[in-house]
C-alpha cells in the first residue's frame, strides 16, 4: 500500500521560493490552493509580475467592476499632458510635449525613469519589456516605411539610403535602461521574402525576448533579442482584411485575431516549432449566442461568472472592436459597438 505524504504550506513555500520567477510564474497555474499560497506569500516580487489583470489598456482604460482596490486609467500622478505610445508587460511608454515641440518618452514604473528622442511622424516605437528575464527595458525606434532608413539619433546629419526588402540588415535605434544611452544595433536577415515590403503598423507584441512587428501587407518582421537576427514571416492566408488584424500573446504564445463575415472573431497560434512556421487555426468566436444583458460580472482571474441572473441569449446586431487578449490565459477582450467592453473565454466559448 502506497503511502501518501501530505506537506505543509510552509515547505511548498520554500520550494516554490527557491524557482526562477517565470517558473514561479507557470505554478500559480497548477491549483488554486498553489496560487493562494504563491499571492499570500508574496512569492513573486510585486514591483515586477503583478498577480492578476486589473484592466487593459486601449484608446481607454477598461478595469474589472469586481471587488478589490479600484485602478484608475486616467495616470493622475503624471503631471502635464501626455499620450500612451505603448506598452509591454504593466509597463507603459508614454510622450510628453514640451513648448519647443520635443517629446519626451517617459517610462513610469514609480520612478519616473525616461528618456529623450525627437519627435517623427515616421517611426513606430516599441517597448520591449520581459521582468521574469530582467528589470531593466529597451525602446526600439522601428521606421514606418521599409524603404527608409532610420534616422541616426547619434549622427543626425547622416543620410539615408535606398534597400533591398528585406534588407539583409536591419538598423535599428534602441535606447537602454541599462546604459541610459541610445545605440544603433542592426538585426541580420534569416531566410528571405518575394513579396515588396509594406508599411510598418503600431500592431506588435513581445514574447520570448523576440519582438513582432506588424507590416501593411501581411508580413511580421520578427526580431530575436538572443542572436540580433530578423525574420519575415507570412500571416494566416485566408486573412481577408489584413490591416483589421490584430496580434497579441496569450497562454501559448503569439496570436493573431481577425473579424470574420461580420459576427465572428477567428483566432490563430504561430506555431515555431522545430524550425517551421505556421499559424493554427485555435477558435472561431461565434457573437451569435452573445448575451445581450450587461448586468453582470466575470472574474476572469478564477473564470467565475458572478451573476448571471441577467444573461439573455440572443443575436448580437452590432459591430465589435478588439481590444486585446488576457496575457496567460486563452481570453480575448471586445469591445461591443463602442459600449460594452467583455471578456470571452474561447475553450469554454463563454462570455
Amino acid at each position: 500500500m502506497a503511502i501518501g505524504w501530505e506537506l505543509t504550506d510552509d515547505l511548498i513555500a520554500d520550494v516554490l521560493r527557491r524557482l526562477p520567477p517565470r517558473s514561479l510564474a507557470v505554478s500559480r497555474c497548477v491549483c488554486r490552493s498553489w496560487r493562494g499560497l504563491v499571492d499570500a506569500r508574496r512569492l513573486l516580487r510585486a514591483d515586477l509580475l503583478p498577480r492578476s489583470v486589473g484592466g487593459i489598456y486601449s484608446s481607454e482604460f477598461f478595469a474589472l467592476p469586481a471587488t478589490g482596490p479600484s485602478i484608475s486609467g486616467h495616470l493622475e500622478f503624471i503631471p502635464g499632458f501626455f499620450e500612451v505610445l505603448d506598452h509591454c508587460n504593466g509597463l507603459l511608454l508614454l510622450t510628453e510635449t514640451s513648448d519647443d515641440h520635443a517629446m519626451s518618452a517617459t517610462l513610469e514604473r514609480g520612478s519616473g525613469h525616461g528618456c529623450q528622442m525627437e519627435e517623427a511622424d515616421d517611426q513606430i516605437e516599441c517597448l520591449v519589456y520581459d521582468p521574469t528575464v530582467s528589470p531593466h527595458y529597451k525602446v526600439f525606434l522601428i521606421p514606418s516605411h521599409p524603404d527608409d532608413q532610420p534616422k541616426s539619433m547619434l549622427d543626425p546629419d547622416m543620410k539615408r539610403s535606398d534597400s533591398e526588402w528585406p534588407p539583409s540588415s536591419y538598423a535599428l535605434q534602441v535606447f537602454s535602461s541599462t546604459t541610459g544611452c541610445w545605440e544603433e544595433r542592426s538585426f541580420v536577415l534569416e531566410g528571405g521574402c518575394s513579396e515588396e515590403g509594406g508599411p510598418i503598423t503600431d500592431i506588435k507584441v513581445y514574447w520570448r525576448e523576440a519582438l513582432y512587428v506588424l507590416c501593411e501587407n501581411g508580413f511580421i518582421l520578427r526580431m530575436s533579442m538572443k542572436n540580433a537576427k530578423y525574420r519575415v514571416l507570412p500571416m494566416p492566408s485566408d486573412v481577408e482584411y489584413r490591416n483589421c488584424l490584430s496580434l497579441g500573446k496569450s497562454e501559448k504564445g503569439v496570436y493573431c485575431a481577425f473579424e470574420h463575415e461580420c459576427h465572428g472573431l477567428r483566432i490563430f497560434l504561430l506555431n515555431e516549432s522545430c524550425g517551421q512556421v505556421r499559424w493554427e487555426l485555435k477558435h472561431l468566436v461565434d457573437l451569435k449566442s452573445f448575451a445581450l444583458e450587461d448586468y453582470f460580472e466575470w472574474n476572469s482571474d478564477d473564470d467565475n461568472v458572478l451573476n448571471t441572473n441577467a444573461m439573455v441569449k440572443g443575436h448580437f446586431e452590432g459591430y465589435i472592436d478588439f481590444l486585446g487578449f488576457h496575457p496567460y490565459k486563452e481570453i480575448v477582450f471586445l469591445n461591443m459597438s463602442l459600449y460594452r467592453a467583455v471578456a470571452y473565454h474561447w475553450n469554454t466559448s463563454k462570455f
